[in-house]
């Protein structure tokens, strides 16, 4: 029983239905804010260079951050609103990921799940 799929293909204002964007930290330093965002491939990535070259996992969109250009110490959050599965037995979670190392410093991307 699939309960979401999200391919982040609708128009985000600021963030996709649903999701919700929090900053967790502060940075400080060089850089600026960031915040996450649509990338859109359309044979090129939108913005550009983010992303694999053969587009995304499904359709054309993804959820990109550009923590390259981010505060050092910076952190930020994309997350979907609560989600019952209490009618669920052996829930999975699962997602796609690309990530280009051109760094020295590495990022934590996880997930989070909360028993209610």
């Amino acid at each position: 029983m699939q309960i979401i799929n999200e391919s982040f293909e609708n128009a985000w204002s600021p963030s996709p239905t649903g999701w919700y964007q929090e900053e967790i930290a502060s940075g400080s330093g060089g850089g600026s804010n960031q915040y996450w965002q649509q990338s859109v491939y359309d044979g090129n990535w939108l913005p550009a260079g983010h992303g694999d070259s053969n587009g995304a996992a499904a359709g054309n969109s993804v959820a990109w951050y550009n923590d390259y250009d981010a505060q050092a110490g910076q952190i930020d959050r994309l997350a979907t609103n609560n989600i019952d599965l209490s009618a669920t037995t052996n829930p999975v979670v699962s997602f796609y990921i690309y990530y280009e190392n051109g760094g020295t410093t590495w990022n934590e991307i996880s997930t989070s799940l909360t028993e209610t």
